[in-house]
């Protein structure tokens, strides 16, 4: 259970990480914060309000906590790190191969 205090936290932070990137719509912006009991990331989106009635114009922001996990992430010991790396390996070569063959045959 977080505390009111962490709670205020989350919600400035992310308000002021919204603001600098002027409130989109269409994305959801992710804020990270340390020192808390929660490990990982909030995601947050903000969707206008408008009341034309009686002048009202907010902005509604949305918070919901992400969890991070270890087996997200692929580590330089596992085997699909070293896959990855060989099917890359080979797009970069076969793409460097098609570069050269262009340049050479313009």
């Amino acid at each position: 259970e977080m505390n009111d205090n962490t709670m205020e936290e989350v919600i400035s932070t992310t308000y002021l990480k919204q603001r600098e990137r002027n409130f989109p719509q269409s994305e959801l912006v992710s804020v990270r914060i340390d020192n808390i009991d929660f490990d990982g990331v909030y995601a947050s989106q903000t969707i206008p309000f408008t009341t034309p009635e009686i002048g009202i114009s907010w902005r509604i922001m949305i918070i919901s906590p992400v969890p991070v996990r270890a087996e997200d992430t692929i580590m330089p010991g596992d085997v699909t790190f070293a896959l990855l790396l060989a099917i890359t390996s080979v797009g970069f070569a076969v793409c460097s191969s098609l570069l050269i063959l262009f340049m050479k045959n313009r």
